[in-house]
């Protein structure tokens, strides 16, 4: 929630049990990737940054009802808060968002954030699966924090069915099922930025997160196709870097598409035109269509599918991959 005058830009996040226990320093770094750690250790350091309303260090472990508040310097870029409530209980929402709205507080955005416009209005919620910025498309979020954790749980379990639409490049013709592992991609200059090994490698791998997607093909030319994605375990960038590993990269992503050089030339506004066509979409082609799961509270079957969005036509998009 934020507190505090905002022409002095002083916000202020709660922690949830999520959260608890991380250090303060370690928080901020994932949450708030616009600041390096050695950076935020600086501003604690500093005295800037205040937990539950007095000066702290770097090492202190957070708990639950802690409030963390900073001062922004940066503003937030515009972001389009295009979302629909597709469900709606006493226990939790289903929300379809927009390409361009980011879920939570992280790098440059806190209140052009889904989390914190619907705290505005209707109090505190809990995001349960959080989506990239332009990745549209269903996710849930829980009203107290007891439901969220039931819903954090059947994430790890399996239990809830979430489905993905991609558009690529090149044509998928199979069903694959991608088994094995995320690894920070070395070969790319973009720390972010992720690879995805096989299960049978014989590598000694580190830093490595096991991830399984079901990639079937549903539309397919020899430029383009359009692919459901279904999870089966829920990693950091893992549907996008499944398929650029594969050789499908996706289409309208800076990052795991045609070039990553555009990932780092987007933010200095020196994109030409000839990006912005290899590009096709100005967002990521990736819309999260499907969910079903056993209501944690309830018991009763919920289940939502929702079309793609405008922008994703594969007949335009195929017209204008053939010209590349």
């Amino acid at each position: 929630m934020e507190t505090g005058n905002f022409d002095k830009r002083v916000l202020a996040t709660e922690i949830d049990h999520l959260d608890a226990g991380k250090r303060i320093d370690n928080w901020l770094t994932s949450r708030f990737t616009y600041h390096s750690r050695n950076q935020w250790q600086i501003l604690i350091k500093q005295g800037l940054l205040k937990l539950n309303g007095v000066p702290t260090k770097s090492s202190r472990k957070l708990k639950d009802g802690d409030r963390v508040a900073f001062t922004l310097t940066k503003d937030e870029p515009p972001v389009d808060f295009t979302y629909s409530i597709e469900f709606e209980d006493d226990y939790l929402y289903i929300i379809n968002k927009c390409g361009n709205l980011p879920c939570h507080p992280a790098g440059p955005f806190y209140r052009n954030t889904l989390w914190h416009h619907l705290t505005s209005q209707v109090g505190d919620i809990y995001i349960v699966n959080r989506l990239d910025r332009e990745t549209s498309g269903l996710m849930i979020i829980a009203k107290d924090k007891a439901t969220a954790a039931k819903l954090s749980a059947m994430i790890s379990d399996d239990s809830i069915t979430k489905k993905y639409i991609a558009f690529v490049h090149g044509s998928v013709s199979e069903e694959m099922n991608a088994s094995g592992y995320l690894v920070d991609d070395t070969k790319s200059i973009i720390r972010k930025k992720r690879t995805f090994i096989s299960a049978n490698t014989s590598q000694d791998l580190h830093n490595a997160d096991y991830a399984e997607t079901i990639i079937k093909p549903m539309r397919s030319s020899t430029v383009l196709s359009q692919v459901e994605c279904i999870l089966k375990t829920g990693r950091l960038h893992q549907i996008r870097a499944t398929l650029y590993s594969l050789g499908y990269p996706m289409v309208g992503d800076k990052l795991y598409g045609l070039d990553d050089t555009m990932y780092l030339r987007l933010p200095a506004d020196t994109l030409n035109s000839r990006d912005w066509a290899k590009l096709i979409l100005s967002r990521q082609a990736l819309h999260a269509y499907h969910l079903s799961f056993k209501h944690p509270v309830t018991a009763e079957t919920v289940s939502i599918e929702i079309p793609l969005p405008t922008e994703m036509d594969f007949s335009a998009i195929k017209a204008q991959a053939t010209l590349l």
